[in-house]
């Protein structure tokens, strides 16, 4: 069986990371979770940046303070929350090299970068981080899926550069640094899924 060590800790693979997208796994509590010997959860990266706000999570202390939860902490990018508004409605932001730039509430606008997500995960006090990512719809031209394949591999090339300037601000090592984490794009293109992988590796 392999085994994954995340700040000192070693984790069995696989392992099971229930969804708690807003700090919170639906109708369960950190008692619960305990209990039922849940290793670790998933947390959500815009949605925590928006309610209760980075800077609410470290006054508590990092994310497992605010959770009372000790477990493994992954944090998703963020990304598929804003791209879901832009793909439903262009109205609501593009999506371009630089990153997603997306409405907030009618007026102002915001642009989400790589390093901008990274910079927000580590706010969160995650043990992994993942590097933000552009997808497409399952029904994507060969160019479209192409396009995004290329911005995964430029954005992760930028996730990973802002995670090391901010280990080195933070004077992290080894046994206290997040594992940074990369999503392999190309649909159902098992090629450029090959691609993505090998140029993320």
């Amino acid at each position: 069986m392999e085994e994954l060590e995340i700040k000192g800790i070693k984790y069995k693979l696989p392992i099971y990371l229930p969804d708690a997208t807003r700090a919170v796994v639906k109708s369960t509590d950190s008692l619960d979770l305990k209990g039922a010997k849940v290793e670790g959860a998933v947390v959500n990266t815009y949605h925590l940046m928006t309610d209760p706000g980075i800077s609410v999570l470290k006054d508590f202390g990092g994310i497992k303070r605010f959770m009372s939860f000790n477990g493994l902490i992954a944090s998703d990018s963020g990304g598929w929350q804003i791209f879901s508004l832009i793909h439903r409605s262009k109205n609501l932001g593009s999506i371009t090299d630089k990153g997603v730039t997306f409405s907030i509430g009618t007026k102002k606008k915001a642009l989400f970068s790589p390093e901008k997500s990274i910079e927000v995960q580590f706010g969160i006090g995650s043990d992994i981080v993942i590097c933000l990512d552009d997808f497409t719809p399952p029904d994507a031209r060969k160019e479209k899926i192409r396009e995004s394949v290329e911005r995964t591999i430029l954005w992760a090339k930028r996730s990973k550069e802002q995670y090391l300037k901010m280990l080195e601000e933070k004077g992290m090592g080894d046994k206290s640094r997040p594992l940074i984490f990369s999503v392999i794009q190309g649909g159902f293109d098992k090629e450029l899924r090959k691609y993505c992988a090998e140029k993320l590796l």
